[in-house]
């Protein structure tokens, strides 16, 4: 341990890894390119590192060597157990793969779709993936380009202790993921009430790696167990997704979780309420998420998702925007000009009625902005020119 000052021969005991080390590495942590399978030889390598794991490790938490759960916990739960002990071990070796962000234009999608279905009554249904960006009430309807993982389904294909990381949803938008068949995949959320609680408890348990890379929580590479956060004061909400049911996140909740076996979700925008039929639970803390359930036969896990952005998401998708100057980070799409083709195109008196103060707040922003420019005193020479652009109002 020779970087260190004064430098060390051997690692520590206990819990510890060199933070420094650690900023240095830069992309080397997180996650790395895999190989390509097809979905056959995905499965078989999924079952044969689940089937050896556990009788390798006789020390996995509430598991016994055949696999099976142990203590009176349920399997889910000691797979869950086992997860986070390999999170918060710094010398534990365990390489997974996973398959994410995978293109359903390319790879297909779960469900039908209308160009390749278009007799099938569910290539049009509402709760169809690749139909939920575009329903009217969403604003991606206004937005003429395919946005890949938006408003075009990404699949996900899981193995056991495959993960995805804490995050929040492109500009804030909701999104949807749908199990088609397989093990469980846990779901950790925080809602957006403690969007800023959380971030300050990740910036306090890593000081260092947000000192190096301010935007880490835009990186997808940082887990941190849902009960040191609670112990920050963080609100943690937890659910189990299996085969046939939905999960979907509201705007600017963080969320995060990890495979327990082989898992396809979408990602939409828009302001409806689920049919009554479905069975929806959600916590009492406003904007996190839900699942819905249909009866589904189970094989081995693979997941897609999309997003989507009702009326009411908004004023999140601006601070979205926000958040990207701050980072300059490029955004997805541009939020001025969603609002001023939603105007163009929807002559609806409710979608007037938001519109109005969605376009007066950014108008007073933009007139501001400008003022500060001109009272900086940095010369910046003004044009008006003659003809309009396309776009202006």
């Amino acid at each position: 341990m020779f970087c260190l000052d004064p430098p060390l021969e051997a690692v520590p005991d206990g819990e510890w890894y060199c933070t420094s080390c650690l900023v240095r590495s830069g992309g080397d942590y997180g996650f790395e390119e895999g190989e390509t399978y097809s979905l056959h030889e995905f499965k078989t390598k999924a079952d044969d590192f689940k089937r050896k794991w556990f009788p390798n490790h006789p020390d996995a938490v509430g598991v016994d060597a055949h696999g099976g759960a142990k203590g009176g916990l349920t399997l889910e739960r000691a797979v869950e157990r086992e997860f986070w002990k390999l999170v918060e071990s710094p010398h534990v070796n365990c390489e997974v793969e996973y398959g994410a962000d995978l293109h359903s234009t390319v790879h297909g999608s779960g469900f039908p779709t209308i160009e390749k279905q278009p007799l099938d009554p569910y290539s049009r249904d509402p709760w169809n993936l690749n139909i939920i960006p575009v329903l009217r009430d969403s604003l991606f309807s206004h937005i003429k380009s395919d946005i890949s993982g938006m408003m075009v389904p990404w699949l996900y294909v899981g193995m056991c202790f495959s993960t995805f990381c804490w995050h929040n949803e492109d500009h804030y938008t909701y999104s949807v993921n749908y199990m088609h068949w397989g093990d469980t995949k846990t779901w950790y959320g925080v809602p957006s009430s403690d969007a800023e609680r959380f971030e300050q408890a990740m910036k306090e348990a890593v000081p260092e790696l947000f000192e190096d890379n301010p935007d880490l929580l835009l990186q997808l590479v940082t887990m941190l167990s849902p009960g040191r956060l609670m112990n920050s004061g963080v609100k943690v909400f937890a659910l189990d997704q299996r085969p046939g049911q939905f999960v979907v996140t509201f705007p600017q909740s963080y969320h995060a979780g990890f495979n327990h076996g082989v898992s396809q979700a979408s990602r939409f925008l828009g302001n409806r309420e689920p049919p009554s039929e479905f069975r929806v639970l959600t916590p009492s803390s406003r904007r996190f998420l839900f699942f819905v359930f249909f009866p589904f036969p189970s094989k081995f896990n693979f997941n897609e998702a999309v997003n989507f952005a009702p009326p009411d998401w908004e004023p999140f998708g601006l601070s979205c925007a926000r958040r990207y100057l701050q980072y300059r980070r490029m955004p997805v799409f541009s939020h001025d000009e969603l609002l001023v083709t939603a105007l163009r195109n929807d002559s609806r008196l409710r979608s007037a009625a938001w519109l109005r103060k969605a376009l007066a707040v950014r108008r007073d922003q933009e007139l501001g902005q400008r003022e500060k420019i001109r009272g900086a005193g940095c010369g910046v020479r003004e044009v008006k020119e003659e003809t309009p652009r396309q776009g202006d109002m």
